[in-house]
């Protein structure tokens, strides 16, 4: 075999299995729906049954009966905070899940009085492991349905301003906020709990859900206590069994997740009629080589 007839082979042949291993591998990244790992939403988004938007145009234009989880690590731009808005007011929940993001951004847009205050939460006293995984203190009756004894968070923050009609959850007492980032309390503004960490808001049909730890959600906090069970609560809050989404579009991207990215949008073209077509042609095509060179071959002798 020539040099340039096994190149011809060796190449695609990588190709395909280069891309057998991305497709594959899962991710490792904070709160993607494909990462197994401790720090992954996998067994969330598998419970659930959640579906995975990659852009708001598929959003459902009757969104009651309908949860979004919005992790907003990356910042959305204006028309994205357009559509939420009227994902909301159309009678979607939304649940805004931050701690150190940019959910304060979106809460400005849907004319929230809360926000993310910014500093760590740590309990020394209920706490799952350490300071830094702090118990949930005092809920509301409906959060509690089922056994909900022992709740836990993970590196969370709090919620500031808004009215405390509307909290849904308290840290404990003997929680406090660090603002400096030295995990001890010191004097200023760094108070003692308890301080909100749930809370929601009625929005045109809709309602608003502000969570102050995203990595509630994670593999690794899910069997913690009775996390699962509350976050069950929490995602049937306002009606049970609702379709769930998880926005994936604004988690930040590892190169592995964008070459992802990148393949499902290329199976996404291959896939349509018009790929179909392409590959049909493309298979007959190489059927038919072998002929048409022999044919050629014919041609030449034969002059």
């Amino acid at each position: 075999m020539s040099l340039k007839k096994f190149l011809m082979v060796l190449l695609p042949a990588m190709l395909v299995l280069a891309s057998a291993v991305i497709w594959f591998y899962p991710s490792r990244e904070d709160f993607r729906q494909d990462n197994p790992f401790w720090n992954g939403l996998s067994v969330f988004t598998a419970e659930f049954g959640a579906e995975v938007l990659d852009t708001y145009d598929r959003l459902p234009p009757v969104s009651e009966g309908t949860v979004l989880v919005l992790i907003p690590y990356v910042p959305l731009d204006g028309a994205e905070l357009e559509r939420l808005a009227v994902y909301v007011e159309r009678g979607g929940t939304v649940i805004i899940m931050d701690d150190f993001g940019h959910g304060n951004e979106v809460l400005e847009h849907l004319d929230m009085d809360f926000r993310f205050s910014g500093g760590i939460l740590l309990d020394p006293v209920f706490n799952a492991r350490n300071k830094l995984f702090p118990s949930i203190g005092r809920t509301s009756a409906m959060l509690e349905a089922g056994v909900v004894d022992r709740v836990y968070l993970n590196h969370a923050t709090a919620l500031e301003g808004g009215s405390e009609d509307d909290v849904l959850a308290w840290s404990t007492r003997f929680s406090y906020l660090d603002m400096d980032g030295n995990l001890v309390i010191g004097e200023g503004d760094e108070q003692q709990g308890p301080f909100p960490v749930i809370a929601s808001v009625e929005a045109g049909d809709g309602f608003v859900i502000m969570v102050s730890d995203p990595s509630l959600l994670i593999n690794s906090m899910m069997d913690i206590g009775d996390n699962r069970v509350f976050v069950q609560n929490l995602v049937d809050y306002w009606g049970s069994d609702p379709v769930v989404y998880i926005d994936r579009a604004h988690l930040p991207e590892a190169a592995l997740d964008q070459a992802k990215g990148g393949l499902q949008a290329v199976y996404g073209h291959l896939s349509s009629p018009f790929g179909v077509s392409v590959l049909a042609l493309a298979g007959l095509a190489l059927v038919l080589l072998p002929f048409w060179r022999r044919g050629h071959t014919h041609m030449e002798k034969g002059d």
